[in-house]
């Protein structure tokens, strides 16, 4: 999916009239984002604006200072990923998961389907394991909810093959 041509904007993907187009997503400024840095910069200015709200007390004191060292750093983070490569916009699936991808015989993906969560982001953002290769944190199964009688929680895969398939995910997204 990061092969497409998409437009360099950030926010989300609308097909108008068999053309793609970018348009702000629900959370976005009317204008939407031209950059990374607009896009993380208003996501420190909306949990700013969160912290007027708060009525936690600590939060209130703390909570700024964490932000300014967030935006501080933030700084020097996106001068190291300055190059093209990883501010290109790229389409993303949302919801990438086994149940949205079609396969044929061979094991091939021949397509994704259910495209209602998706997105377009600068590939530094997009780039991650699929959810379902992913173990650790609240993706383990040691977190599993337990269901009702008669129901049991399914992994797509073992921690096992979990790790060849990110070390294969890893070997293609090189290319």
């Amino acid at each position: 999916m990061f092969r497409l041509d998409v437009p360099q904007r950030i926010g989300t993907a609308r097909c108008t009239e068999g053309k793609l187009e970018v348009v702000p997503s629900s959370d976005a400024p009317e204008t939407g984002y031209d950059s990374l840095e607009e896009y993380v910069y208003s996501i420190l200015e909306s949990k700013e604006r969160a912290l007027l709200e708060c009525t936690d007390a600590d939060a209130r004191t703390r909570g700024p200072q964490v932000l300014s060292r967030i935006r501080r750093e933030l700084r020097l983070i996106l001068a190291r990923i300055s190059e093209p490569s990883y501010r290109r916009c790229v389409l993303k699936h949302d919801d990438l998961a086994p149940l949205n991808m079609l396969m044929n015989e061979s094991g091939d993906l021949t397509g994704v389907i259910d495209w209602d969560y998706q997105s377009v982001l600068p590939a530094v953002l997009a780039v991650e394991y699929p959810s379902f290769i992913q173990y650790g944190g609240v993706l383990d199964p040691v977190y599993a909810v337990e269901l009702g009688e008669g129901m049991e929680t399914w992994w797509f895969v073992s921690p096992h093959d979990a790790k060849l398939l990110k070390d294969h995910y890893t070997e293609v997204r090189a290319f």
